[in-house]
């Protein structure tokens, strides 16, 4: 794992950007207290708003995600959305949406090829 001053935690990287990986019980609000930042931020970050829940073992991202991608592409395997996407490859939601010029909500095909860079 990598060195993250801020907190006990295991903290791991995925394209450039730091997460952890929730535990159980946890909740945005005790990630963020636990990496010493807001839980407003914390959820913006994962592109989540509202009480969502987290499963044990859920990535969360404790920084923006990257701008671009590893991969130039990503191939859509089942029924992922772009939020799903986007946390599996660690690329800004809103720039996944800008580089396929679709909306965030838009329903994705098996086959399916998401830009990750302009």
């Amino acid at each position: 794992s990598e060195k993250y001053p801020f907190t006990d935690r295991p903290v791991y990287i995925n394209n450039r950007t730091l997460f952890v990986l929730a535990q159980r019980g946890d909740t945005y609000a005790t990630i963020a207290k636990d990496v010493q930042d807001k839980e407003k931020r914390i959820k913006k970050y994962n592109n989540v708003t509202g009480n969502t829940r987290l499963k044990t073992g859920q990535v969360v991202y404790i920084e923006r995600k990257s701008k671009t991608g590893e991969n130039d592409y990503y191939t859509v395997k089942n029924m992922e959305t772009l939020q799903y996407i986007s946390q599996a490859t660690a690329v800004d939601l809103q720039r996944i949406c800008q580089y396929n010029h679709i909306d965030a909500k838009k329903t994705l095909k098996k086959g399916d090829i998401i830009k990750l860079k302009r």
